[in-house]
């Protein structure tokens, strides 16, 4: 009767969607079927990148030797400290170098360098031992402004007010671990364009 060849129709129909859902799907790999009976696309796997090695015997050697030594004094790939080393590098040397590319192409030393372990790999004692030296040349810094300040503000406290107001050197500061872009771009202003964000946490 007429209800059975309906039905017969819709199965025949059902039946065909589905073997051309099936053929798209062995077709391309990249579509799936939703609930409603839909066909549409599935993610497409990125997969792991290709990992090339640190190509370390670019540096040179008493930095290739430094790096050497502290991968397997901490038992980590020479990825790390290579990567810090460099950091430490470009930190050190803001504002005293360019590099010319070619006439009217300058470029600072900035690195941008983001290093991801997992945790208990060492990252924190590793990142002590590169930054330390410029965090104990930072705290020089601050010694010498204090007692270069010191008779400055003593000679603030005793003016008069009719004397000139005594202006005090801004105090060094080469690092800064958290801080907002308003907080940077401040600091940037202070410290003539030079400033050091590090940060063992992320």
């Amino acid at each position: 009767d007429a209800d059975e060849l309906r039905r017969l129709a819709e199965e025949e129909v059902a039946q065909l969607e589905a073997e051309e859902a099936q053929a798209i799907r062995e077709e391309s790999h990249v579509v799936d079927i939703g609930s409603d009976g839909r066909i549409r696309e599935a993610p497409v796997p990125l997969g792991a990148p290709a990992a090339h090695a640190f190509p370390i015997d670019m540096l040179p050697d008493g930095i290739r030797e430094f790096v050497q030594a502290m991968a397997e004094s901490y038992e980590v790939p020479v990825d790390l400290p290579g990567m810090l080393a460099l950091g430490a590098i470009s930190a050190s040397v803001q504002g005293k170098w360019r590099v010319s590319v070619r006439p009217g192409w300058n470029e600072s030393l900035n690195l941008y360098i983001a290093v991801a372990m997992e945790p208990g790999e060492q990252k924190s004692s590793c990142f002590r031992s590169i930054f330390g030296p410029l965090h104990a040349y930072a705290h020089t810094l601050v010694e010498g402004w204090k007692r270069a300040v010191a008779p400055l503000e003593s000679a603030a406290s005793q003016r008069k007010r009719s004397e000139p107001k005594v202006e005090l050197p801004p105090k060094p500061r080469m690092f800064v671990d958290d801080a907002t872009p308003e907080t940077v771009a401040r600091l940037m202003a202070a410290h003539g364009e030079r400033l050091v964000i590090a940060s063992d946490e992320g």
